[in-house]
């Protein structure tokens, strides 16, 4: 599968797609109709979202990836990997930088398990195309299914049968059976595993099928229908998705699911989804950095506590409204500190406070002084251009009322020593 490799913010034009596809322009406007199938703007050539914009460069049109990572398959050979804006030196075919991603993922807490699902195993995978890797997960979370055992279910059948078995149907029967004394209209409960959601997994081996590129993958997929034979796919995905049950009896079908809506919705953790061939996962960068660094406090802080999207406070009392929901609070040393994340890459510009957004700097005045914490810190990516720091710190604003803000930075390069650096910071405070 030939595969183009972006980060955020670096643009896509169809001179670009020529070196991937025979069909540059083809391709360039599936990908534009994807967007703009999920935008809320009708400016084609402005087409500002969440996730892409679309622009006028130089007189030409170009795609521009924005604050979402993760892969874009246009089911023809082709896909596109969109990775986090972090400068690595010398990763020219972008592993370092896709481990990066990936441990990133491996973070999340939000997407029902999911980053659970990222083990060792799919990080030693990671030269793969990223579709090839999410293809492989389902895999391997499907072996683990199977192993555990494939469910079955009590399915209602209503038939014309020689045989009576079950309950007869009284209207059917006399509008069919008036004059067949040897036929009996019968409903009737018949345990086999044509359930919901085995009749979706068979329906996602075979898209992945379709999809996979890697013989490997292809391979596994083969072997693994033959345990699904005789149970048609699925006609109705929505429908069956929607009757999915997940309990006691069914919780190792859980992760399957999951992955299954992923691909068989043709969207990943987003509501960007797309028509015919395109399939996006994508995820959110503010989110994985957020859950990330949360989660790399958690493993480093010793003698303190540390809580995520914390929700005790509110901006009025009376009544309550507007809930306060910093991303992070620790508690070490008998000290309140709250953290938020931003993804953003800060500038040089003293002038323009760095490119800190001042509805941010707002914001944590006021977690402050609802919180009642001194020290509060906004936490953004180090990066080559970011401003001068030391250890991490690039400037305090302190205010008369003692609730200050921090900018600090954070090294996902080493992030390990980055996140005890600023442990080590909040200790003396």
């Amino acid at each position: 599968m030939k595969t183009l490799v972006r980060q955020e913010f670096q643009s896509i034009s169809v001179q670009t797609l020529k070196k991937y596809v025979s069909n540059p322009e083809k391709v360039f406007s599936e990908f534009e109709n994807f967007i703009l199938e999920n935008s809320t703007s009708s400016n084609i050539d402005e087409c500002l979202s969440t996730y892409f914009q679309i622009k006028i460069t130089n007189g030409k049109k170009v795609i521009v990836p924005r604050n979402y990572v993760g892969v874009i398959s246009f089911g023809n050979n082709f896909q596109i990997e969109i990775l986090p804006k972090i400068a690595v030196e010398d990763d020219p075919n972008f592993i370092k930088l896709k481990s990066i991603f990936l441990e990133m993922l491996k973070s999340v807490k939000d997407y029902q398990d999911i980053g659970k699902i990222f083990n060792e195993a799919y990080l030693e995978e990671k030269k793969l195309p990223l579709l090839e890797i999410f293809i492989s997960m389902f895999l391997s979370e499907l072996e683990s299914l199977i192993k555990k055992g494939i469910k079955s279910d009590y399915l209602s059948v209503s038939q014309n049968s020689k045989f009576f078995k079950g309950k007869i149907l009284i209207s059917q029967n006399i509008k069919k059976n008036l004059i067949r004394k040897d036929r009996f209209y019968i409903s009737y409960d018949e345990y086999n595993v044509n359930r919901p959601e085995n009749r979706l997994i068979v329906s996602t081996l075979n898209l992945l099928l379709r999809l996979s590129t890697s013989w490997p993958n292809k391979k596994k997929i083969m072997k693994l229908l033959k345990y699904f034979d005789g149970i048609k796919a699925s006609k109705f995905i929505k429908q069956d998705l929607n009757s999915v049950k997940i309990d006691r009896t069914t919780m190792h079908y859980s992760r399957v699911m999951e992955l299954a809506e992923l691909f068989l919705l043709g969207k990943g953790f987003t509501n960007f989804s797309g028509r015919n061939k395109v399939i996006s996962i994508l995820f959110p960068m503010e989110k994985l950095f957020e859950s990330f660094i949360y989660l790399k406090l958690k493993e480093h802080l010793q003698g303190g506590t540390i809580d995520a999207q914390v929700t005790e406070k509110y901006i009025f009392e009376e009544p309550k409204r507007f809930n306060l929901r910093p991303d992070i609070r620790i508690f070490l040393n008998n000290k309140s500190f709250i953290l938020d994340t931003k993804w953003k890459k800060l500038n040089n510009s003293l002038a323009g406070n760095f490119g800190v957004d001042g509805n941010d700097m707002s914001k944590m005045y006021t977690y402050g002084h609802k919180y009642e914490t001194s020290e509060n810190f906004l936490l953004y990516p180090k990066d080559k251009l970011s401003p001068k720091d030391t250890d991490g710190v690039v400037r305090k604003y302190i205010s008369k009322e003692n609730k200050n803000v921090t900018i600090y930075l954070l090294d996902l390069l080493n992030i390990d020593h980055s996140i005890k650096s600023l442990i080590k910071h909040l200790s003396v405070l």
